[in-house]
């Protein structure tokens, strides 16, 4: 694979990397962008530069939500966040299967007692991929800034994640 891609987007005929050359260009930037395996370092008026690179996971999980969607792992930018401040982190998706509707993953930031002092809820990918259109075994990635309450007193927190179907709430 070349290390870097660079694509016209205002042209709409751009080759794609992988299997996106298919789709329709907005789903196929879409999916680039949500892509764990191409970063994008520079976008200016009508290109997008992308870089292949293989990520670090960081902390490996593996957790698996039904026998759809797996949480492979996260990175959490800094070890500590001010109040009023935001958690910056990084998790890594993968389907085991195609997902069946469109889930949404929930970050809830609480203390010792389950209290709640952050709270962030979105599409898993950061709001690019509905998990509908996921590839199985295609590594996506999803970037957070959680944000904390201005009240959240110091101490340690836990960070719960979990995906929920919104159309059945």
């Amino acid at each position: 694979r070349p290390d870097y891609y660079l694509f016209d987007t205002d042209s709409k005929a751009s080759r794609w990397p992988l299997s996106y050359e298919d789709r329709p260009y907005f789903e196929a930037l879409a999916h680039v962008r949500a892509d764990a395996e191409y970063r994008v370092v520079a976008e200016r008026e009508g290109f997008l530069l992308l870089r292949h690179e293989i990520p670090d996971l960081g902390q490996r999980l593996g957790a698996t939500f039904g026998d759809q969607i797996q949480l492979v792992g996260y990175r959490v930018a800094q070890d500590q966040a001010p109040a009023g401040g935001a958690l910056t982190l990084t998790l890594y998706w993968q389907a085991e299967r195609q997902p069946d509707a469109d889930y949404t993953v929930f970050m809830h930031l609480v203390d010792e007692d389950r209290k709640r002092w952050g709270q962030q809820d979105g599409y898993p990918t950061g709001n690019y991929l509905p998990t509908s259109a996921w590839e199985p075994g295609r590594l996506l990635r999803g970037e957070y800034a959680v944000p904390i309450a201005r009240e959240a007193p110091p101490g340690e927190y836990h960070l719960l994640v979990g995906l929920y179907n919104l159309a059945t709430m």
